[in-house]
Order: C-alpha cells, then structure tokens, then sequence
C-alpha cells in the first residue's frame, strides 16, 4: 500500500505529497499499547523499512485492538493547529 501511495506520489513536490504514518493496534496492555511507529511523514522507504521490523500480533493476551489504533490514527492525523501532526487544511484517510 505505501509502495502505491509512493507512486502515485513519485512526481508530487515534498510539501504537497501525500505522507503515510504507521500506527499500531496489537493489544490494549503497557507492552503491546497502540502506538505511532512512524510519524507522518513523505519518506516512503523508511515506512516500508519499519513495516518489516513488526510483529503479525501479540504472542501472549488478547490482540487486535483495532479502536484503541483507529483512535491513536485519528489523533496523530489531526491538524497541527489542534494538536496532532496532520497539515492544516488537508484531507486525511
């Protein structure tokens, strides 16, 4: 999916060019909370580059806590102007 996002972003300056973030959602525990392993960000190598360092799931406890990522997501997506590390004024996925 980066790798799309990559292409179609390939022509596009820095300043305008679609940036992607990796966020996790193993679990809800200390351990394997959700949380932001790349912040946003146009470097599109190195996000690929972490996707490789992660593990599928927890191997101990429940896993998969989708809301607590989606939520986390939602946070780091919002507008540097209420707080979190999106572009103000930009769409967001």
């Amino acid at each position: 999916a980066i790798h799309e996002v990559k292409v179609r972003n390939d022509s596009a300056p820095p300043a305008v060019a679609d940036r992607v973030s990796i966020v996790t959602f193993d679990a809800i525990s200390a351990y394997h909370a959700p949380r932001v392993v790349v912040p946003l960000t146009n470097d599109y190598a190195a996000a690929m580059e972490a996707c490789t360092r992660l593990q599928a799931l927890s191997d101990i406890g429940n896993s998969t806590a989708t809301e607590h990522g989606l939520k986390l997501a939602r946070q780091h997506l919002t507008s540097q102007n209420q707080g979190g590390a999106g572009r103000n004024y930009a769409d967001k996925v």
